[in-house]
């Protein structure tokens, strides 16, 4: 990837931006940095959009960005994608390789969305709401849907999904301690039970 000799041959001159301090595209860029050992300047602003309003007018020049919020610009041509964070090349963006594909191995980070009940739902709820979303996620028009934003429609029980959750919430811990982002305390959390997902998966765009 020509970007990554640029900024071996020329440290702290790139920047990305990100949705703020210790958001997933913090810690993207922050993982991207060390595993490469490059010298990258964060820019931190407050939300996807004006992050990527500074890609655009280039007060940044790269962002580590899910695809659903950078696809209209690249559709656009206003901003060119360089690799997605996932395993294969995505249908939406053939022509872009992954991570892999350009020399960062172990580079898979991607952002899905989940339903969740509140912790003691009955099981016999959690198991129809479980069904009616997988049939609604299983239809051709909202699969285009998700497909056309880069995503993946999940289809899981609520038992995998479950699973699914404390894998990703030891997975992004141990990625946040790879990064150095100093760790805040957690707020206190509502128990819930885990119901559906889908998947976005992440992209790097210049």
């Amino acid at each position: 990837m020509d970007l990554i000799d640029f900024a071996r041959v020329n440290p702290g001159i790139l920047s990305y931006a990100s949705n703020g301090n210790g958001s997933p595209e913090h810690v993207a860029g922050e993982l991207f940095k060390k595993r490469l050992r490059l010298e990258i300047r964060h820019l931190p602003y407050d939300g996807a959009g004006p992050a990527r309003n500074a890609v655009l007018s280039g007060q940044a020049l790269l962002m580590f960005d899910p695809c659903k919020g950078a696809l209209p610009a690249v559709r656009q041509g206003l901003q060119r994608p360089l690799a997605v964070a996932a395993p294969a090349r995505l249908p939406e963006l053939p022509a872009v390789p992954t991570f892999r594909e350009v020399g960062v191995s172990q580079y898979e980070l991607r952002i899905w969305t989940g339903v969740l009940a509140p912790a003691g739902t009955p099981r016999e709820i959690v198991t129809k709401l479980n069904q009616a979303i997988r049939g609604i996620l299983s239809t051709p028009e909202i699969r285009k849907e998700i497909a056309d934003e880069g995503g993946e429609a999940g289809s899981t029980t609520s038992d995998d999904f479950t699973a699914f959750l404390r894998a990703e919430r030891a997975r992004w811990s141990a990625l946040v301690d790879e990064s150095g982002i100093p760790k805040v305390a957690a707020a206190p959390t509502t128990p819930v039970e885990a119901v559906g997902m889908r998947i976005l998966p992440g992209l790097g765009d210049g």
